[in-house]
């Protein structure tokens, strides 16, 4: 044990004293590891950045206020969440990409591919808002990404919302007809009954009725509720900030000094790595 702990033991002031007569090599080595970091940037492509803001706000006046209070902040993260996952779907990118390039197949391809790996999209912290920030090959290009992003996802977004919302009204509809007919055929009961309120069959169909009307009018509110939240649109997409056109460079080729940093950190591991290789051959 104690031989293997002498065997690893480095004295530093040697080890300094080979660093130091090695001092071209090792100069050599940081220099080009931050030459190489600084070169790295240079042989990406160019890239630009444009970002938009979006904000997602849900209206809570229609409805029970008592619950929507409970409700809110769990219910706004679930939507957000929802939304963000829209804006990644493959229906919203292939309509942006269908916007800018129409017709052209292989165009289209590369600016999916290029959009795709681009594409950030986060939630300011304790804000309802929604960061959308695109790349492209040109200004121009990232402007265009953003805005067709923005655009379509607003479109489609609130297309499914409406739909969603028509398909609930027509379900509502359809119970509220349904709630009215059994009403009106249990109080068609209830006046060919005897009215006697201490028969117990009368008694009966008295409740039922009582019942059934309570279902009734619960139904029709609820779908009154339905048709104002589908004209006042009850969670509304609005776009605050809209998509700039960016005027300096983003990526690995805006990050040439740090990656100059990070290599001249990485050669200067290498110059110690080969002096300690040094010592042990001198040991």
């Amino acid at each position: 044990m104690d031989t293997k702990e002498q065997e690893y033991e480095i004295d530093l002031t040697k080890l300094g004293r080979i660093l130091w007569q090695k001092k071209k090599q090792v100069g050599a080595l940081c220099v080009a590891g931050a030459v190489l970091g600084a070169a790295y940037p240079l042989i990406q492509p160019v890239s630009y950045s444009s970002t938009a803001e979006v904000q997602v706000r849900s209206d809570v006046s229609v409805g029970n206020l008592f619950e929507a209070k409970v409700e809110t902040d769990n219910q706004t993260t679930i939507n957000i969440m929802s939304i963000v996952e829209l804006l990644r779907s493959p229906g919203v990118i292939e309509a942006t990409v269908d916007s800018i390039a129409p017709d052209s197949e292989h165009d289209k391809a590369v600016l999916k591919s290029t959009l795709t790996k681009g594409l950030k999209i986060e939630q300011l912290r304790g804000t309802d808002l929604i960061k959308i920030t695109a790349q492209g090959r040109t200004p121009e290009e990232a402007q265009q990404f953003t805005k067709g992003l923005t655009d379509n996802f607003i479109r489609i977004h609130s297309s499914n919302k409406q739909a969603i919302q028509v398909r609930k009204s027509d379900f509502l509809y359809k119970q509220v007809a349904d709630a009215k007919r059994v009403l009106m055929e249990t109080e068609e009961k209830v006046i060919a009954a005897p009215k006697d309120e201490f028969n117990p069959i009368y008694r009966q169909l008295q409740r039922e009725a009582k019942i059934k009307e309570d279902i009734y009018i619960n139904l029709v509110k609820e779908t009154e509720s339905s048709r104002i939240r589908e004209q006042m649109n009850s969670e509304e997409i609005q776009l605050v900030s809209p998509a700039n056109l960016p005027t300096t460079e983003s990526g690995s080729r805006s990050k040439n000094k740090l990656f100059a940093v990070v290599g001249f950190a990485v050669g200067a591991l290498l110059s110690l790595g080969y002096g300690i290789l040094c010592y042990r051959k001198e040991n």
